[in-house]
């Protein structure tokens, strides 16, 4: 029997993807998890849900692999989403014993240095709890942790945009960019887990990638950029 490769993240893995800004698309193309677990010889287990954090990926994965037998999973991988989000359960309306996740775009009751540190933690515990139970594992940061939340502060005070990830910036706006990612950077490198961290954690959006969007106005990656996800992340399972 094929080992399972388990993978969990938001939208850019779901594989029932429907794209906002184009909701006639069809967008019933492989996602990277089916590329990858094909592309290893395994079966897939893919439980990417569209607006998730990392409270559902980490809870997903560990309550599957606590589910089936160890020796039947081949790989677990984690695609972390940005940072803010906040995820919890709700009962499933007349359905006993059942619950569904959902999400807020936004956790209003922290800021972005406890979002951060909260993603960190989750990231060491991931890795501990596989590290403990033997099973080949892969974390990766996918879409970026905190620049989202600063793209929409900035539209908020407002900036003009060429196109998403591009600002035109006054002095002011500037400013407060660069001291956002100041706090950012700083939150993350003075964490007690930054150095705890180890190999099995890659960070997509340092590498020099240009990932297949959608289109200008919807970012998610296109049937290629999926495909581009699933070979970044195949040349570094070592």
């Amino acid at each position: 029997m094929k080992k399972y490769l388990i993978a969990s993240g938001c939208s850019w893995g779901d594989p029932n993807f429907i794209s906002l800004e184009h909701p006639d698309m069809d967008c019933d193309w492989s996602k990277w998890p089916e590329l990858l677990a094909d592309k290893l010889d395994m079966q897939v287990i893919n439980l990417c849900k569209s607006g998730q954090g990392q409270e559902y990926i980490y809870s997903s994965l560990i309550e599957k692999v606590l589910e089936i037998p160890k020796e039947e999973i081949g790989l677990v991988v984690a695609a972390w989403s940005t940072a803010p989000r906040r995820d919890y359960q709700l009962p499933i309306i007349n359905s006993k014993n059942k619950i569904k996740w959902t999400s807020d775009h936004t956790d209003l009751r922290g800021s972005v240095e406890y979002w951060i540190s909260r993603s960190m933690r989750y990231y060491y515990s991931f890795q501990s709890v596989l590290e403990n139970l033997k099973i080949p594992y892969k974390q990766i940061q996918l879409v970026h942790l905190y620049t989202g939340y600063l793209w929409e502060e900035l539209r908020k005070k407002g900036a003009l945009y060429t196109k998403q990830d591009a600002p035109e910036l006054d002095g002011e706006l500037y400013k407060y960019k660069k001291e956002y990612q100041k706090r950012c950077s700083e939150t993350i490198v003075n964490s007690p887990f930054y150095n705890k961290i180890n190999k099995h954690f890659l960070n997509f959006n340092k590498s020099e990638i240009t990932i297949d969007r959608i289109s200008e106005l919807d970012k998610h990656p296109s049937a290629k950029g999926q495909e581009q996800i699933k070979e970044f992340i195949y040349d570094r399972l070592g």
